[in-house]
């Protein structure tokens, strides 16, 4: 009596190596997946020496880019609009009188209006 021996010889299989993955990676894996929808909010971009009146002016927050142009209605997230108000600049104040800087005080940057949600 023979044995016949199966020609097909298996091989071990390799296990695979679990990684454990960092507690802030599965946070950020869990919050795109659950993401929420952004607000966003009508704004104009008013007319400005700071800003070229033809290309207008670029802004980017954490991947989101725009281009807005002076005069022209824009939907942007609610952060963009955080970011426009916290441009500031300070310019002098001066006296009438002697022309010599009195004080400093804040404007925006890149003044702004709201026109309401989207």
């Amino acid at each position: 009596m023979t044995e016949e021996l199966d020609p097909v010889v298996s091989t071990p299989r390799r296990r695979r190596r679990v990684v454990a993955k960092a507690p802030e990676a599965v946070a950020r894996a869990e919050a795109v997946q659950t993401r929420t929808p952004v607000k966003r909010v009508r704004i104009i971009l008013e007319e400005n020496p700071n800003i070229p009146k033809h290309t207008g002016q670029f802004f980017g927050v954490n991947g989101y880019t725009a281009y807005l142009r002076p005069g022209m209605e824009a939907s942007v997230p609610e952060f963009l609009v955080n970011v426009l108000e916290d441009a500031s600049e300070h310019v002098p104040v001066t006296d009438e009188r002697t022309l010599q800087i009195v004080d400093w005080r804040k404007k925006y940057r890149y003044p702004f209006r709201v026109l309401g949600p989207a």
